[in-house]
């Protein structure tokens, strides 16, 4: 399993720590937000609804550096069309990972 990592939010704010841990905030609140979501559309089989929340959350997995899951989020995302569950487990073990990494409680050095 992949670890997380702030090396391409660095990247962004170009040393900018302010702008860096503003980036960091964001994705703590919108991830959070995102996880319920999707978890709902989940419970509602609604596959087109979760595939949007996939999206969002896919994308912060590039932010914190999770290349693969990144790929088999997108992978999960296009299968969701035809309601393909396939990656939906490696996805969900994911998560807690992202959660406890991006945790308001955690010391993150910039």
């Amino acid at each position: 399993m992949e670890t997380p990592n702030h090396l391409y939010v660095k990247q962004l704010s170009n040393g900018d720590e302010k702008f860096a841990n503003y980036l960091v905030e964001v994705m703590r609140t919108e991830l959070t937000e995102d996880v319920g979501l999707y978890k709902n559309a989940m419970t509602r089989k609604d596959y087109l609804d979760a595939k949007s929340h996939v999206h969002r959350i896919k994308h912060k997995m590039g932010l914190l550096g999770l290349e693969k899951s990144y790929e088999r989020a997108n992978n999960f995302e296009n299968g969701l069309r035809e309601s393909d569950l396939g990656e939906q487990s490696y996805f969900e073990s994911v998560l807690p990972i992202m959660i406890e990494f991006l945790d308001p409680n955690r010391k993150i050095k910039l």
